[in-house]
């Protein structure tokens, strides 16, 4: 054997039992990854959320998609990691989904500024889960099953607030947060607003009611408060009247470069003399018709009617308050039996 094989062999003799501990390494460490992401998620993990949630991020936003969770014992740290904004998905399971901590980490819950929840149930929006969050500007709620917003809803800071294809039947007063300056609201079963839906949100300047195809009836007294109102969109529904928009016109902002932008373009609403008022002081920045198909155009605007003037008295909607609260009650006992807001329970 020459003196160069004699050498490989005695390297192969010295490395193999240092191989052979490697490779054992290694197996020990494939088994033990395997099960460790077969342990329950309610062991105590650093990053459990994520590990049982599709995840990305984006600039500032982090993206859960927590479809198949059904076990969720512990707040979200990852937001700490330079995130703002958070997205997250639930599922046809989120139901099931048992909060007992909040939502967001307290360590950094006050970096959060915006949150969107889809399909996300009732056990998501407590004072729980949300209450730490007190610097959130704006919320997304969207396919949630709500019948009714939840009370933290109400408790919370936003400014901007928006709310899609929720099952809800009204906006009851007091279901707002009074610091809102924007609210959307689209394609839900909303049927009326009430004569105090809005009455403590004084800051609003942006309503977008549009695509809500069951909406017939804004009371009209509705919009008193909306002092600052500068747009207003009512397309796609079916409101029957625009008596509301007289309490927008004051003596303050009677000409029409003050008052807001009306869209109201598929609206047919009565040709009376509330229809002309109206034309006669929001001119061009109402986008509206009536019923034979009459568009408010550039006209002389220097003649502004009273609308003390009509004789005929405008559609009267909504009902009184009293019976108002029990329209409110009701749809919340029913959201409670169905688990659709605030009960916990209910199936998926």
């Amino acid at each position: 054997m020459s003196e160069n094989q004699l050498g490989r062999s005695r390297i192969g003799k010295l490395t193999s039992p240092v191989w052979s501990t490697l490779s054992r390494l290694t197996l020990v460490l494939a088994v033990s990854s395997l099960l460790w992401s077969a342990v329950d998620s309610r062991i105590s993990c650093p990053r459990c959320v994520l590990n049982r949630c599709r995840h990305h991020s984006r600039r500032d936003r982090l993206y859960l998609n927590c479809s198949r969770t059904t076990y969720w014992l512990f707040s979200i740290r990852e937001i700490c990691y330079g995130y703002r904004v958070l997205d997250l998905t639930c599922g046809d399971t989120s139901h099931l989904v048992k909060l007992t901590r909040p939502l967001v980490h307290p360590a950094c819950s006050q970096r959060v500024t915006a949150v969107r929840m889809a399909k996300c149930r009732e056990n998501f929006l407590t004072e729980v889960s949300m209450g730490n969050l007190v610097s959130l500007h704006a919320l997304t709620l969207e396919y949630n099953r709500m019948m009714r917003l939840p009370p933290i809803v109400h408790q919370l800071p936003v400014t901007k607030l928006t709310i899609g294809g929720n099952p809800l039947p009204y906006l009851c007063p007091g279901d707002l947060p009074p610091s809102l300056n924007y609210l959307k609201v689209t394609n839900t079963k909303l049927r009326l607003i009430f004569r105090l839906t809005l009455a403590a949100t004084p800051h609003l300047t942006s309503l977008f009611l549009a695509q809500n195809t069951e909406l017939t009836c804004i009371h009209k007294h509705a919009f008193r408060e909306l002092t600052q109102l500068t747009r207003l969109d009512l397309q796609g529904t079916k409101v029957r009247s625009l008596a509301a928009l007289a309490d927008l016109v004051t003596p303050e902002n009677s000409k029409d470069e003050t008052l807001p932008i009306v869209k109201a373009r598929s609206l047919l609403v009565p040709c009376d003399c509330l229809f002309d008022a109206l034309g006669s002081h929001f001119g061009t920045k109402l986008s509206s018709r009536c019923r034979n198909g009459l568009l408010f155009e550039d006209g002389p605007m220097n003649l502004r009617k009273d609308f003390s003037t009509c004789v005929k008295t405008p559609i009267e909607c909504g009902a009184g308050d009293e019976v108002e609260e029990v329209m409110c009650a009701n749809v919340t006992s029913r959201a409670y039996r169905t688990g659709g807001w605030g009960g916990g329970g209910g199936g998926g």
